[in-house]
């Protein structure tokens, strides 16, 4: 699990104010938070979660071993039953975007988190690129390398 931050950048404190705006705490409300390996996605996901106070869902913990987009039959059905709580969800992982429109699952804010040094790997850099135009977010965020500063 990685550490969280002592603070984000002034950027992630406007899309807390833009998702305070757009859901109410009463009701259903998905907020995909999807982008590449490594970024920051579930680091910044309990971040939000903890401070607008939804509830944290992470794809990646239903990924099958044995091939690298298949996810357990369950799925699915769990997050209905999250969403049948009738509170806000957060919804995070690589491809996110793509896997709800797979199950059906509409979100309301899709948040794309990129790391702010480049992307190297040239095979899922090129699939990476190529699956960003085609599932667009509401937002980009760009988070500086944290490890990094923490290690100092």
């Amino acid at each position: 699990m990685g550490m969280l931050p002592r603070r984000y950048p002034e950027e992630i404190e406007e899309v807390i104010r833009d998702l305070c705006s757009k859901a109410n705490p009463q009701r259903s409300f998905v907020l995909a938070v999807d982008g590449r390996y490594g970024v920051g996605k579930s680091t910044l996901s309990r971040y939000l979660a903890n401070r607008l106070g939804f509830e944290c869902f992470h794809t990646d913990d239903y990924l099958l071993g044995n091939s690298e987009w298949q996810y357990c039959d369950c799925l699915r059905e769990t997050l209905e039953n999250k969403l049948v709580e009738n509170k806000p969800l957060i919804v995070e992982g690589v491809r996110v975007l793509s896997l709800l429109l797979d199950v059906n699952i509409p979100h309301d804010y899709g948040l794309r988190v990129q790391a702010q040094e480049g992307f190297s790997h040239y095979r899922a850099k090129k699939f990476f690129d190529q699956y960003e135009q085609q599932f667009k977010a509401d937002r980009l965020v760009v988070l500086p390398d944290y490890t990094k500063q923490l290690a100092k």
